[in-house]
């Protein structure tokens, strides 16, 4: 293997490994914004379903866990498709928080959730990722690891 062909592979892997989407909130979400965010959450879930790529709980285990006070989330675990815990709640616990999803699928959801927050309460919540944060997340809403 030539260096240069090693450099792009290490490159990959640092990026995959570590491929993170970040948020700052300055308060807790009102019971209209949380309402909101809870059924953006289950559409995204939805979509995800329809290109194939599965949502579990925050262990990568079971449903995804969706209520009037946090939603946790993860890919499948089953499938090592899991990673990092995307967990979120409606009163404010940090003011910023990070999620690695290392590129994986149910990156498309935690994007989504994301972009679609800073839509719904735009003075109070900001997020960012390593990449372009957009609705379909960093694999364009692809099951493809």
């Amino acid at each position: 293997m030539k260096v240069s062909q090693l450099r792009q592979s290490i490159t990959e892997e640092l990026l995959t490994e570590g491929y993170t989407n970040y948020w700052e909130q300055t308060e807790p979400f009102t019971n209209s914004e949380w309402s909101k965010i809870v059924r953006l959450t289950k559409a995204a879930i939805k979509k995800a379903e329809k290109h194939g790529i599965v949502i579990r709980d925050g262990w990568g285990k079971g449903k995804p866990k969706i209520n009037n006070n946090e939603i946790s989330i993860n890919g499948d675990a089953e499938n090592n498709l899991d990673h990092e815990t995307f967990r979120i709640t409606k009163r404010l616990e940090d003011d910023w928080s990070f999620t690695k999803t290392a590129r994986k699928p149910y990156d498309a959801v935690v994007a989504t959730i994301l972009v679609g927050i800073q839509k719904i309460a735009p003075k109070k919540f900001k997020p960012s990722a390593d990449g372009s944060l957009k609705v379909g997340g960093i694999n364009k809403w692809s099951n493809e690891y």
